[in-house]
């Protein structure tokens, strides 16, 4: 089959790795025998954007990027960069890339289409499925429901008209597929489906090079956007408990983010800004080596709908501490393959650590029990082998039709 997916999510080598999952996803669709095409949007920088705002680094994205076997186009769209307009982004896409879609088009036989969020790539691909009459498929990856509906009821209605329009829907954990059942969106989907994320793990070389230099460290590590749904607030707060208690504990977080400020400013304030380093964002590679070789991986988020770094950290046998009542819990079975803490209770997330610091012997087979988990339940294959069954389905109904 030949498919598009469409995902304004997908990486460049500016922002190299934004929806890494959407990367992973295509490069194992492609691995299965099929021919992937993937268009990401990316936003018109118009001349008088300053050049050290995050905005004008778009500018140096590519056209066109051959990237293994895909073919990766990243045409560009009018945005409006405010979330509260989000509703007419999958609109400003389609109209300003028009033409991009319809030469696309005219010399590719596209099979399917596969939208990555439904705001605002699923707009797109719904224009495209009415006009050349190409069935099309979304999987919801959280943004939509955790933040664009609350946002503006605008937004939900966009996204239902979308819903109720595709082949099939592919949700990413229970968590999103019970917020279906929240906002009522369920009765309108034809086909629905929960599809984990797979993990990938690419060969890794380079040895990490850890800043404090004491080789009797505790390094304690974070991966993600540096904003504060991610939980930075509550790990900065239980440090100065940490620390006395564990005098080698060192705190290592990756990533960008609009945050980044205020929490350089907290940890200052907190005292803990001599043992907490803010790497900012790193090529994944090396990224991935920091996970391997840290000692307690951490990220008690709020609003995360599944998380593909936290099977990252369990693939490698990282004891892992994420939130209840989030989509990682799910996946992590309190004491038994990690461990999961209330969010905002800084005393539950320093007993916890505390429990697993204090008790290093007795975490192995925590360890053990995450890297089978990952393995057995969370690939790629898997997750492409079930698309591809949605995809057929909706090729045979089409054709019935």
């Amino acid at each position: 089959m030949n498919i598009l997916v469409h995902s304004h999510m997908f990486p460049n080598p500016v922002f190299p790795i934004n929806g890494i999952f959407v990367y992973d996803f295509c490069t194992y669709l492609s691995r299965a025998g099929h021919k992937v095409f993937v268009v990401s949007p990316v936003p018109f920088v118009p001349p008088f954007i300053s050049r050290k705002s995050d905005w004008y680094r778009y500018h140096q994205v590519p056209r066109v990027l051959p990237l293994h076997k895909l073919e990766v186009f990243y045409p560009r769209f009018f945005s409006i960069p405010k979330l509260k307009f989000f509703f007419v982004r999958g609109d400003l896409m389609w109209a300003s890339a028009f033409s991009f879609y319809e030469r696309f088009l005219g010399r590719v036989k596209i099979d399917l289409i596969h939208a990555h969020v439904v705001l605002p790539d699923g707009v797109v691909a719904s224009y495209l499925s009415k006009i050349h009459g190409i069935p099309f498929g979304v999987t919801v990856h959280g943004a939509d429901l955790l933040k664009s509906i609350p946002r503006s009821r605008l937004n939900y209605y966009r996204i239902r008209h979308v819903l109720k329009q595709a082949s099939f829907v592919g949700v990413v954990s229970h968590k999103l597929r019970s917020l279906l059942d929240q906002y009522n969106l369920t009765p309108c989907i034809k086909r629905l489906e929960v599809i984990y994320n797979g993990v990938h793990i690419p060969s890794l070389r380079t040895n990490v090079q850890w800043r404090d230099n004491n080789p009797k460290a505790i390094r304690m590590l974070s991966v993600g956007r540096v904003i504060e749904q991610k939980g930075y607030k509550t790990v900065l707060q239980a440090l100065p408990i940490l620390k006395r208690r564990f005098p080698d504990l060192y705190y290592y977080i990756i990533g960008s983010g609009e945050d980044r400020d205020y929490f350089h400013d907290l940890a200052k304030r907190l005292g803990v800004d001599g043992f907490t380093f803010f790497l900012g964002a790193l090529p994944r590679e090396i990224a991935l080596n920091y996970v391997r070789d840290c000692d307690l991986f951490v990220l008690p988020s709020k609003n995360e709908a599944f998380g593909i770094v936290y099977l990252e950290a369990m693939y490698f046998g990282k004891v892992v501490v994420g939130s209840r009542n989030e989509g990682i819990a799910e996946i992590i079975r309190h004491g038994v393959n990690g461990y999961l803490v209330d969010p905002d209770d800084v005393s539950d997330f320093v007993n916890v650590v505390h429990k697993i610091l204090s008790r290093k012997t007795a975490t192995a087979h925590i360890k053990a029990n995450a890297k089978k988990t990952v393995l057995e339940k969370f690939t790629w294959e898997e997750n492409v082998n079930r698309y591809v069954k949605l995809y057929k389905e909706a090729l045979t109904t089409r054709t019935a039709i």
